[in-house]
């Protein structure tokens, strides 16, 4: 049995709405839907899946509790989930390997772990982020191939897109093309733990996916394409030995976290091309300085690349102020941007070289 209530102006499903509805297989929710009380859908047992919608707010105690889901994708809107809500057979019996999925820093992650001594209930579920469940769906979409040292897919354009690699070489030079294909992406985690010395990418690359090349434990030197256009999520997150790298001209945007925590990078240029720099993006590096060549400030959040510690208010505060040097004549550009304004602003780069 289906129930749609898409085009219904309802905010808030009563408790115990659904209760014990053995026929219910399906249930659209109304797009503005707040609040789902307590044991709403309780021991609807072939209830298997469900599509939250984006404007909830709040989920009631054992609002799901007995029903037939094995996972469940929590909105980033969601500020409260209740005991038992998910995951769970009866009061005293949680469903085996039951998936929590949602945002590390939202109720997800805090009900997937969740516990009150009071009741005798504690959570332990596995969690998984948004990011991670959306690439693991695209990839059992992919037809993954395998040539030499390397797992591919083959993009409907016809290039390809690096998901893997078992090399041990010193000196990693990527092929520019895998069984006539173009490498033109490396999929997210592609590299991940790679041991070689050295990586070398193709000028036929022009993305780098998220955490595709994260804690490399020898990675010293990599050199990045000059037809790179983007730098995914944590792509080189935790790599300890790294010590330089030259952003290409092309590139526009490096997410969050992108060289977090590389611990042995003390300098970096970063290109005209880059408009966006996100969040922790070279955080825990040792720079002592940072040359940027851009007229126009790129957008960044704050605390991108200054190494941080946690006041007794809670608040971050800065433990050392780098050198930033820009483009002659920008100085003013860069100290009236709220961003920018807290370092130490040099404008000696020639453009004219």
């Amino acid at each position: 049995k289906k129930i749609d209530m898409s085009v219904a102006e309802i905010e808030t499903i009563p408790p115990m709405a659904f209760v014990e509805s053995s026929a219910l297989s399906e249930i659209i929710f109304p797009e503005n839907l707040y609040k789902i009380e307590i044991a709403a859908f309780m021991n609807c047992k072939e209830l298997k899946e469900v599509v939250l919608p984006e404007t909830l707010e709040n989920i009631g105690q054992s609002a799901f509790m007995g029903t037939g889901l094995s996972q469940t994708i929590i909105p980033d809107s969601v500020l409260s989930i209740g005991y038992n809500a998910f995951g769970y057979k009866n009061e005293n019996s949680a469903v085996s390997g039951f998936e929590v999925i949602g945002s590390v820093n939202g109720a997800a992650y805090t009900y997937a772990q969740d516990s009150d001594p009071e009741y005798d209930y504690s959570n332990d579920f596995t969690f998984i982020s948004t990011e991670t469940y959306e690439r693991q769906k695209l990839l059992e979409q992919m037809q993954v191939e395998t040539e030499g040292d390397y797992n591919y897919a083959v993009n409907e354009d016809g290039t390809a897109v690096l998901i893997g690699c078992d090399s041990a070489d010193n000196t990693l030079i990527v092929p520019e093309e895998i069984a006539g294909h173009k490498v033109t992406s490396v999929f997210a985690n592609a590299f991940m733990g790679c041991i070689s010395r050295e990586i070398i990418l193709p000028d036929s690359v022009t993305s780098i996916g998220d955490n595709a090349f994260s804690a490399c434990i020898g990675m010293a030197s990599i050199t990045l394409p000059k037809s790179l256009v983007t730098i995914g999520k944590e792509a080189f997150m935790e790599n300890h030995f790294l010590s330089s790298i030259i952003i290409p001209d092309s590139v526009t945007s490096i997410a969050e976290g992108a060289f977090f925590n590389c611990v042995s990078l003390k300098s970096i240029t970063l290109p005209k091309s880059l408009t966006n720099i996100g969040y922790d993006a070279f955080n825990g590096c040792s720079f002592s300085s940072v040359t940027i060549l851009s007229k126009t400030p790129p957008e960044i959040p704050n605390l991108s690349f200054f190494d941080t510690t946690i006041d007794t208010l809670g608040e971050n505060i800065l433990q050392k102020r780098i050198d930033l040097h820009v483009p002659k004549g920008c100085k003013e550009a860069y100290q009236n941007h709220k961003k920018w304004k807290d370092y130490n602003i040099i404008d000696d780069v020639d453009l004219n070289y």
